[in-house]
Parts: C-alpha cells; structure tokens; sequence
C-alpha cells in the first residue's frame, strides 16, 4: 500500500482533514512540477454494500431526511469534494471519472462478494464470465459544482514540527451544493443499475455502444501473481517457526 501512495485515515474528518491535505499537496505538487499524469482513486461509499452495511446507509438516509438506494450505498462527498478542492488549483485539465462495475448471474438485493470470491477464481476456476464496466467523464472546471476557487487558502499543521499545508475551508453552502450533485450522480447510477438487472448491459443508456475486452491469462502459472505478496509473509512465518524449534 505504501508503494501505491496510500493515504491512510482514521475515519475522523477532524483528524483526517490535515493528512489527506498533506499528501493531496504533495501528490498535486508532483503532478504540477514533473507533468507526471495522476490517477487518485477514491471510494465514496467507503465499504461493500452487505447484509450489515444496508442498514447503516437506510439509517443515514433517515437522519438525513434524503431517500435511500436500492443498488449502492448513499456516498459521502466530504473526501471527495475536498480532494477536488485540493487538486483542481495544481490540475487545471483535472477529470473526475465515475466508474460503475456489474457481474452477471448475480440477482437483484444479491450480494457480489457472496458469489464471486478468491476461492472461487482461483480453487474453483469459477470466475465472473464477464464484468461489465460504465464509465463517465466529468471536467472538474465545468461539469462539477465545486465552488469558488479563488477562496484564499489557511495553513494547518501538517503533523510535523515546522511543517504547514495550505487548506481551504470550504463555505457550508457549497457543501451542500457538491453534496446534492453527488446524491444526483448516485441516484442516477442506482438507475442505470436497476436497468442492468432488467437487460443485463449497460448499452440501453443513450445509445452506448459497448467495447468487448478479451482478458485472458497467458500463461497458467500467472494466477500466483494475485498471490504473490503473501510470499514474503509466508517465508517470514516460516523463518520464525523454525528458530523457535532450534
């Protein structure tokens, strides 16, 4: 994870908001300076929709006097709009794509996790035949309601001594305008989602002509490669059992 520039968070917006700004910084400044393409990914809803995780985004809906989703769980935009927010001012071509993901033979209410797992792929030889994949592009200075970006910036801690990130405190009113943006956006891909169950492909929507992907292994011996990085654990596992014997 920290190969791939993870940023870990506590979960806690107050002590999450001087992290995440930090390595947005950082990670902007690189895009800016190197003109190194970034690709940040990001996952509003935060976890799987399951049988314990339903409950949880039909009582935030309820608190929030909004209507729930069937397909998905509600997002929560605070990360994501700060993340924009942060990065729009270093990225000025800066492009949001939403990224919706269906498996087939998986019934409406079902869950994916409970019919597609690594033992089945890999034990069992049964993988999804096919992933159906919707994408949308969205330009940040124009297609999304981030808001002013003229706002100028305050320095917050950055954790350690001397070091300050700048930040933007972001007016209520335009969190609530991004907010409501986001909820539409959901909305719409709960829709397209129900539809997916009704035709099973995503190329009823204003006439999307889908692009057929062949995947396939090269070579057999390629499947260890999703099981590559339990080698080291495992050899370290090994080593310790065998010098606790000796």
């Amino acid at each position: 994870m920290q190969l791939f520039n993870f940023i870990f968070l506590a979960r806690s917006w107050a002590s999450d908001r001087v992290q995440l700004a930090s390595h947005l910084s950082i990670l902007g400044k690189r895009a800016e300076e190197d003109n190194n393409p970034l690709c940040f990914l990001l996952y509003p809803e935060g976890t799987l929709v399951s049988q314990n995780t339903r409950p949880i985004s039909k009582k935030y809906a309820d608190k929030m006097g909004i209507a729930d989703l069937t397909n998905v769980l509600l997002p929560r935009s605070t990360g994501v709009h700060y993340s924009l927010r942060s990065l729009a001012p270093r990225i000025p071509d800066l492009k949001l794509i939403d990224l919706t993901m269906m498996y087939p033979g998986i019934p409406p209410l079902a869950y994916g996790q409970d019919y597609y797992t690594l033992r089945s792929i890999f034990l069992n030889g049964i993988p999804p035949p096919t992933i159906h994949i919707h994408l949308k592009m969205f330009d940040v200075a124009t297609d999304i309601p981030i808001g002013d970006m003229t706002a100028k910036p305050t320095l917050a801690s950055s954790g350690a001594p001397g070091e300050h990130t700048a930040e933007v405190e972001i007016p209520e009113l335009e969190k609530e305008v991004f907010d409501a943006w986001m909820r539409d956006l959901w909305q719409k891909k709960d829709d397209s989602m129900t539809r997916f169950y009704e035709t099973a492909s995503f190329s009823q929507e204003n006439g999307i002509s889908p692009v057929e992907v062949p995947l396939k292994l090269r070579r057999k011996r390629e499947f260890l490669d999703a099981f590559c990085f339990f080698l080291p654990a495992g050899a370290g596992y090994l080593w310790g059992r065998l010098r606790q014997q000796s």
